[in-house]
């Protein structure tokens, strides 16, 4: 071990509501970190977001995946390191604009929905509650019109559907500002 008493700790075991964190499942996240794998990771994220013409949105949101799976056994100083290594939030922003109408149509319905939440769960280890939701209002509205640009019909009547549904839950905001504020 090195002289620092948590150099090399990704995970720790945690004792959860449901049952407490495998031991093993610890050392295999430990190694993997020894071994350089989060920074290979940190990596291929950052490569992505210097070049996004020619890598994979598909394989970045995997990648996110990945790490949201195991983010209740990384320790807390880890985890706030990796998100400042990573700007989650440029990532998915750019990585929208730039994944290709292939991608778009090979992609399951529930895909991108199943990533912005690994992403969400991930930004809630270092951004307050107002950022995050800030976040995901600019998400929803890049990721409606890049469905409305769609070559592919069905990811078009997506986008429509979606941009429906912020559209909705604005005015129902406005409407509860509204009558809270004619209450007063």
């Amino acid at each position: 071990r090195d002289a620092k008493p948590n150099a090399g700790v990704y995970a720790e075991r945690k004792q959860t509501a449901l049952a407490l964190t495998s031991v093993f499942l610890v050392n295999v996240i430990n190694h993997f970190g020894s071994l350089g794998g989060f920074d290979v990771i940190v990596n291929r994220l950052t490569a992505f977001m210097e070049d996004t013409k020619t890598r994979s949105f598909v394989a970045v949101a995997h990648l996110i995946t990945g790490i949201s799976s195991i983010k209740h056994h990384l320790t807390k100083s880890f985890a706030a390191s990796f998100a400042q290594r990573v700007d989650l939030q440029a990532l998915v922003e750019n990585g929208m604009e730039s994944v290709s109408d292939s991608d778009l149509k090979a992609m399951k319905d529930d895909f991108l929905t199943k990533f912005f939440k690994n992403v969400e769960s991930l930004l809630r280890q270092t951004k307050s509650a107002k950022q995050i939701s800030e976040f995901i209002e600019r998400i929803d509205l890049s990721t409606s019109l890049r469905l409305l640009s769609s070559q592919v019909l069905e990811k078009k009547v997506n986008g429509m559907n979606k941009l429906q549904k912020i559209i909705k839950s604005i005015d129902m905001k406005n409407e509860e500002k509204f009558v809270a504020h004619s209450e007063t």
